[in-house]
């Protein structure tokens, strides 16, 4: 744990660490907000965590491309209801950036996060808010917004079937 004890980890994560055993070993997957804590008291973010877990099921050729297959990656959810969001990471394993799919999202803001890097967020279908520091932002097919991963941002759902494309750079 990037020489933290277990325990250390998940006091700073609010979370037991027999969760964070079990979420080590696949038996049981944190929602989206919990891997955001567990991420930033290991010192890194949840899409770092998310594409280190998602690398066992991504293929890397001789030419250095990954093959990322869907029916293979690690999905985490944004809360008991799918409405809310399904995650995956569309990019397993080391790179210089992380890209997530995100189907669906809650339809109140949640507690607003930051990260290191920067991140563009792209709608692909549906209409969403995104409140970006004090200011808010609508966008709808085909929208994008970009920012720093510094400020802290949060994203709800405005109307209908919400899928985003969201590619963070690694940051430091």
């Amino acid at each position: 744990m990037l020489g933290q004890s277990l325990r250390s980890v998940a006091s700073t994560a609010e979370v037991s660490a027999s969760f964070i055993s079990q979420a080590e070993n696949d038996k049981a997957r944190p929602r989206i907000e919990t891997l955001h804590r567990i991420a930033a008291a290991l010192g890194t973010t949840a899409q770092a965590l998310l594409a280190d877990a998602s690398a066992p099921s991504a293929a890397v050729r001789g030419d250095g491309a990954v093959v990322s297959r869907a029916a293979q990656a690690r999905v985490i959810s944004q809360s008991d209801d799918p409405a809310d969001g399904l995650v995956r990471s569309l990019v397993g394993g080391a790179s210089v950036f992380h890209a997530l799919e995100i189907t669906g999202a809650p339809p109140e803001f949640g507690e607003p996060y930051k990260h290191p890097g920067d991140e563009l967020l792209y709608v692909v279908s549906g209409r969403v808010e995104v409140r970006f520091g004090d200011e808010l932002f609508q966008l709808g097919p085909g929208d994008s917004l970009s920012y720093s991963g510094g400020v802290p941002h949060s994203t709800r759902r405005l109307s209908g079937d919400v899928r985003l494309v969201i590619v963070t750079t690694a940051g430091s």
